[in-house]
């Protein structure tokens, strides 16, 4: 039984590549990252407004207690 769709994990990915390139990169926009984000401009410092951050914390959220009913229904499922 799968939990995540095909969508939502390359969305997951998608959100995960903002993470990276400021754990790793300082937010300087690289070709990795231009893959996922087309038109930020390579040597660019990425930037996002706070609406647009909350809406993908939001869907983070949302993705996070699907995984969890999905566990719950599992365990359920496997006693």
């Amino acid at each position: 039984m799968e939990i995540l769709g095909t969508e939502e994990i390359k969305e997951i990915d998608k959100l995960l590549q903002i993470r990276h390139l400021f754990s790793h990169k300082n937010g300087i926009v690289d070709e990795k990252f231009l893959h996922f984000y087309p038109g930020t401009g390579i040597g660019n410092e990425f930037n996002m407004p706070i609406g647009d951050i909350i809406v993908k914390l939001e869907y983070l959220k949302e993705i996070a207690n699907k995984i969890d009913k999905g566990n719950n229904i599992k365990r359920v499922t496997l006693v």
